[in-house]
């Protein structure tokens, strides 16, 4: 089932982004890390999952056939059948533009930003070094001038590393606009897209909010969950 952790434990999600960062508890942070569970690497992820599933959905269309399988996903004989393709695809959508939005308007009320982030190829592959993310090219770049003695010494190859990182979010803001730019099929926006994009961003932070309240309840409706304490009011004082 296609982002199912999106579309039922919201509150999960949320929490291990949180959870992460709040247990780096490094006194010196020499290695940057990337904890946000929405980030370029994962946004590329799911952007060939919304590809796999177009064509899995023609597939069947055009076989006739009344479920959605899906290839190459574990070895053995028996079909991989894929649950709720279309609320899937839908929900990629969703998770790529709050990706994109989050990183060029937080706030939901900025600007169009500069068109100029739309020039040049999307960065389609990133590498995780140690949670740290680079772009393919970056890190093709640092192994040649490792090899070629450029970077001669662990200093110096941090050094990059902390180049890289601090050119980071500027790099998440060209590759979240070149996002927004393969959602609408275009090399650029207009302010119709941007206005659509604030709507659809905003629609979404609701459904995140609402999301993270329901299936939190859940969690603390199942009776399972409750069978170990003596009332509510323990498990509130253990868990909360």
């Amino acid at each position: 089932m296609p982002a199912y952790w999106w579309m039922y434990n919201m509150y999960a999600m949320d929490r291990n982004s949180r959870k992460f960062a709040s247990r780096d508890k490094r006194l010196y942070k020499a290695q940057h890390v990337e904890f946000d569970n929405l980030a370029p690497d994962i946004a590329e992820e799911i952007i060939i999952g919304r590809d796999l599933l177009h064509i899995w959905a023609e597939e069947a269309n055009r076989e006739g056939k009344t479920e959605i399988v899906a290839h190459g996903m574990e070895k053995g004989k028996r079909k991989t059948v894929v649950l709720k393709a279309g609320e899937g695809y839908k929900a990629y959508y969703d998770m790529l533009v709050y990706y994109a939005m989050k990183n060029l308007a937080p706030e939901g009320t900025e600007p169009m930003p500069d068109k100029t982030l739309g020039k040049g190829e999307r960065v389609t592959r990133w590498v995780n070094i140690g949670g740290q993310l680079v772009a393919e090219g970056d890190m093709k770049e640092l192994i040649a001038d490792i090899e070629s003695g450029k970077l001669d010494s662990w200093e110096a190859i941090h050094g990059r590393f902390n180049t890289l990182w601090e050119s980071y979010t500027e790099a998440k803001k060209r590759h979240a606009y070149q996002v927004l730019c393969h959602l609408s099929q275009k090399k650029s926006l207009d302010e119709s897209d941007w206005a659509g994009y604030l709507a659809d961003y905003k629609r979404i932070q609701q459904f995140i909010a609402d999301q993270k309240i329901a299936s939190r309840k859940k969690d603390d409706d199942n009776e399972y969950r409750s069978m170990t304490y003596w009332n509510d009011a323990e498990k509130h004082a253990v868990l909360d």
